[in-house]
């Protein structure tokens, strides 16, 4: 008796944004040695220098940064992630001016940071805004590591907007063009 055979043409290419922006996620964590740390509320980026800060500033382009030449250049950290203490999960993030706002940002105190990043919880709901099933984040092509890889969704755009550049937005609407989505920022003063 045979059994039935069933074949999807498609079962190849069905696409699932979660399953690829984690994927992607832990392929730039292990390339930036922070898999063990991503998953932790409470760790600190490895890449925060604790010693004097001034110091740290003098150095920064020749002798600092040289630990990181294996990186993309998009990876290796901002001024500010080597110099402000934030949560490696901010380390994930593919472009460096994102980064770079987002550390300055949450190492302001409360009151003085814009209202979506004003919370206790705001890192939790940053990430719940990439993770966003219809409009977070996705992640396309073979290099995860590439920021031309990352398109930003409508969800992190409204409540994150302050933190993203023309360039990450314009990036991201060419993607979302391509597949037919709502482009970012249509009607507002950014004009993209």
């Amino acid at each position: 008796m045979r059994r039935p055979r069933y074949s999807f043409a498609d079962d190849a290419i069905f696409k699932v944004p979660e399953l690829d922006l984690m994927k992607a996620a832990m392929i730039v964590a292990t390339r930036l040695n922070i898999s063990h740390l991503i998953w932790s509320l409470t760790a600190t980026s490895p890449f925060t220098i604790t010693t004097n800060t001034s110091a740290i500033a003098n150095a920064l382009p020749q002798q600092h940064q040289r630990q990181f030449d294996h990186l993309p250049d998009n990876l290796r950290p901002t001024r500010a992630q080597l110099t402000h203490p934030h949560h490696p999960l901010l380390d994930l993030l593919p472009w460096p001016s994102v980064r770079e706002k987002l550390c300055r940002i949450f190492s302001l105190p409360a009151e003085k940071r814009p209202p979506c990043a004003a919370s206790p919880t705001a890192l939790l709901e940053l990430v719940y805004d990439i993770e966003d099933s219809a409009e977070g984040v996705r992640v396309w092509g073979d290099d995860p590591c590439s920021d031309k890889s990352w398109e930003v969704g409508e969800k992190l755009f409204v409540n994150w907007w302050w933190a993203l550049d023309r360039d990450v937005i314009s990036r991201s609407n060419e993607m979302r063009r391509a597949r037919g989505a709502k482009l970012l920022g249509q009607g507002s003063i950014l004009g993209v």
